[in-house]
C-alpha cells in the first residue's frame, strides 16, 4: 500500500505477547494516519468510563503516510489514550526521530494494552517485539534511560520513548520523552505508561515507504520545500532564528502573557527572557526534526552563572510562560534549569506550573501551610515543589493530581485557569478571544495547538479583544485543515503555509487515492466529531465548553489589556455558530446514529 505499511502491531503486556494485524483499506482512506487513524482506534478500542490507570486503557501510537518520506516537516507521531489528568480523550504528539523509526519498523499504528506483571521495556523491530526486564533502569531519569537502552542495543539508528520518575510515580501529567528533549507532553501519557509498568520502548527499523507516483510526489515535495519553507519568511527568518519564543514581544504588546497565575496583566521582565535575550545569553545551535529544513529547534547551552554548562533544547515559548511569567521570574538560566529538570523527570511544564501556582495562591490565601513559604518570584520555591511533585513527596502528592482534585483539596473550586480540567497554555484567554474559543472546543481541553489561533489574532485580524464572528469561521477552517495535516502528520508551524488543495495533491500522489477537497473536509469533520462523541459519552456537555469562572469575574488588572474580561454571552453565541457549522446539536453533541453507522461500515 503506497504511503502506508499495511500493518498494525498489537502488544499485550499482561501476557508478553504481540500480534501483527491488518485493517481494511477503506479505514486508511477515511482516516489517513496520525491524528485521524489515532481517532479511529481510540473511538473503536477504548471504552467509556474505564479507569485511565487500569488495564483497559490503551496507548495507541500512530504515524501517517508522509512519515519516512522527504515531505517537509513530516516527523511527528500521535498518541491516543484516556487521560488520567482530564478523564476524557487524551492525545499528544512529538517530533524528533521517533516517528520515522516507528514507520520504518513497518507499522502504521502500535496498540499497547494490559498491565505487565513486572517492570519492563520493549524493543520493537521489523521482526516483532522483545520484552525486556527494566529493573536496572526503573528510577532513572529519561536521559539516563535513553542512553542505557541505546548503548545496550548497540545501533545508532534507533529511537527510545521513555518515562521518567514522574511516570513511574503516576503523576497525572507525566509525559513520554524521546530524543532527550522531544515530548508527548500533555494529558498524562507518561502516567498511563507507568501504570502499565512500561518504562520505555526502543524502535529500530529500516523499511522503506512505497510512493504511488514518485515523480509527482517528489516534484510537489521539492516545490513545497522551496516555496512553503525556504521562501517562507515566517519559518526561515523568525522560527529558524528564534524558535517558538519569536512571538513573545507581540504577546507582551497585547498584554496577553499570563503573569502571576493570571493575577497580573503585564510581565515586566519579558525582555529579560524573550527571544533576543535567549540569543544573547545562551549558546545556540539549530537542529531539526525528521524531514524538516526549518530547524527551529535550538540546542542551547547556559553561558554563565549557577547553571553554566547546562545543555538543553529550548527553552520554548511555553517554558517562558510556565517557569517565567507564571511565577513572575525573569531569570533565563532558572527557566533553562526547570526545562531540563522537567524533561529528565518527565513532567509536563504547563501542568506543573498550574499546580505549583495553585499551591502558591492557596498558601497566600491561608488555605494550607506546607511548612515552608511559598511565594511568587522565588525560584527555590518552584524547584522545591517540582522535586516533591516528581517523587510525590509531602505536598507533592497533592500537586501531582489533576487540577480539580487540587482545587477541592485546598477549597478553591474554580480558581484554576483550565478547560475540561486541562490547564491552558501561554495565552491569556481574557485577552485573546479567538484563542479562548480554541481552548473551549478542543477535544483534549485547554489547548490552542489544534488551530494556532494566535496567528490569526496577532497577524491577520489584529484585534485580540473583539468577538468578531470571523474568528469562529477562521477557527473552523483552520481546525479542518490542520486535522488533515495532523494526519500526514506535519509540524504545526508548517501548516499555515498549506491549504486543502495542497493536501489533495500530496495525498493523491503519495497514496494513489482519489481525494478531492470536499471529501478531505468531510473526513476532517468526521474525525473531530468522533472524538467529540466519545467525550460526550464520558459526560462532556456544552457547560464544559467554557472557561474557568475567574476569566468572567476577574478582569485583567493592568497593562495594555487592562479591564479585559471574558464574556459568557458572547462565547455562547460563538458556540451556537460553531456547533451548527460542525453539524452538532445545541448541546454540542454530534449525530450519533450516522457516526455509528459509518464506523460499522469500516469493519
Amino acid at each position: 500500500m503506497n504511503g502506508w505499511m499495511n500493518r498494525i502491531l498489537r502488544i499485550d503486556l499482561s501476557k508478553d505477547k504481540f500480534l501483527v494485524e491488518k485493517i481494511p483499506k477503506k479505514v486508511y482512506h477515511e482516516f489517513i494516519g496520525g491524528k485521524g487513524l489515532g481517532a479511529y482506534f481510540f473511538y473503536k478500542e477504548i471504552k467509556n468510563k474505564i479507569d485511565p490507570l487500569g488495564p483497559e486503557n490503551k496507548l495507541i501510537f500512530t504515524v501517517g503516510p508522509a512519515i519516512a518520506t522527504p515531505y517537509p516537516t513530516s516527523g511527528r507521531y500521535y498518541l491516543f489514550f484516556k487521560s488520567p489528568l482530564t478523564g476524557i480523550c487524551g492525545n499528544s504528539n512529538s517530533g524528533g526521530t521517533a516517528a520515522e523509526r516507528i514507520k520504518r519498523c513497518g507499522y502504521d499504528a502500535i496498540i499497547i494494552e494490559g498491565i505487565s506483571p513486572r517492570k519492563t521495556y520493549l524493543i520493537i523491530t521489523e521482526n516483532g517485539v522483545e520484552f525486556k526486564p527494566a529493573d536496572n533502569i526503573w528510577g532513572k531519569d529519561t536521559f539516563e534511560t535513553e542512553k542505557i537502552i541505546k548503548d545496550d542495543f548497540g545501533r545508532e539508528e534507533s529511537s527510545v520513548l521513555t518515562i521518567g520518575p514522574a511516570g513511574e510515580n503516576l503523576v497525572k501529567y507525566a509525559m513520554i520523552v524521546n530524543d532527550k528533549w522531544r515530548c508527548a507532553g500533555r494529558c498524562g501519557p507518561g502516567a498511563v505508561m507507568g501504570s502499565k509498568k512500561l518504562k520505555a520502548i526502543l524502535f529500530n527499523g529500516y523499511k522503506d515507504v512505497e510512493v504511488n507516483d514518485p515523480d509527482r510526489f517528489y516534484e510537489l515535495t521539492k516545490k513545497h520545500i522551496s516555496h512553503k519553507v525556504v521562501d517562507n519568511k515566517i519559518l526561515m527568518d523568525t522560527y529558524r532564528a528564534y524558535g517558538t519564543p519569536v512571538h513573545y514581544p507581540n504577546l507582551a504588546e497585547e498584554g496577553a502573557i499570563p503573569t502571576r497565575y493570571f493575577h497580573k496583566g503585564y510581565f515586566d521582565g519579558w525582555e529579560k527572557i524573550g527571544p533576543d535575550a535567549i540569543k544573547d545569553r545562551l549558546e545556540i545551535k539549530n537542529q531539526s526534526c525528521g524531514s524538516c529544513p526549518t530547524a527551529c529547534g535550538r540546542l542551547s547551552e547556559v553561558k554563565n552563572g549557577k547553571y553554566k554548562g547546562l545543555r538543553l533544547e529550548g527553552p520554548e515559548h511555553e517554558l517562558l510562560y510556565s517557569f517565567g511569567s507564571t511565577f513572575d521570574i525573569d531569570d533565563l538560566n532558572f527557566i533553562a534549569f526547570c526545562n531540563d529538570y522537567a524533561d529528565r523527570m518527565g513532567i509536563d511544564s504547563i501542568s506543573t506550573a498550574h499546580s505549583i501556582a495553585l499551591a502558591i495562591d492557596a498558601y497566600r490565601m491561608g488555605k494550607f501551610d506546607p511548612g515552608f513559604e511559598l511565594n511568587y518570584g522565588d525560584p527555590e520555591c518552584v524547584i522545591r515543589l517540582m522535586r516533591m511533585i516528581s517523587t510525590r513527596e509531602g505536598v507533592g502528592n497533592i500537586l501531582a493530581e489533576d487540577l480539580s482534585t487540587i482545587e477541592k483539596k485546598f477549597g478553591m473550586e474554580g480558581h484554576a485557569i483550565k478547560v475540561k480540567n486541562l490547564g491552558v497554555g501561554g495565552y491569556d484567554p481574557r485577552v485573546m478571544k479567538g484563542v479562548a474559543l480554541s481552548y473551549m472546543v478542543n477535544d483534549r481541553g485547554g489547548c490552542y495547538q489544534k488551530a494556532s489561533m494566535y496567528m490569526v489574532e496577532l497577524f491577520e485580524l489584529g484585534d485580540c479583544l473583539s468577538y468578531d464572528d470571523e474568528k469562529v469561521y477562521s477557527l473552523i477552517e483552520r481546525e479542518d485543515l490542520f486535522t488533515i495535516l495532523d494526519s500526514f502528520p506535519t509540524c504545526k508551524f508548517y501548516q499555515d503555509s498549506m491549504d486543502i488543495k495542497d493536501c489533495v495533491e500530496v495525498l493523491n500522489a503519495l497514496t494513489g487515492e482519489k481525494y478531492d477537497e470536499e471529501e478531505l473536509l468531510a473526513i476532517s469533520n468526521r474525525i473531530q466529531s468522533l472524538l467529540r462523541l466519545w467525550n460526550v459519552r464520558e459526560g462532556i456537555t456544552r457547560e464544559n465548553d467554557h472557561l474557568s469562572k475567574r476569566c468572567y469575574e476577574e478582569p485583567v488588572p493592568d497593562g495594555p489589556a487592562e479591564g479585559a474580561v471574558s464574556d459568557r454571552k458572547e462565547e455562547d453565541r460563538w458556540l451556537d455558530i460553531y456547533y451548527d457549522k460542525r453539524g452538532w446539536d445545541k448541546d454540542g453533541k454530534p449525530d450519533e446514529k450516522s457516526l455509528e453507522e459509518f464506523m460499522r461500515d469500516m469493519r
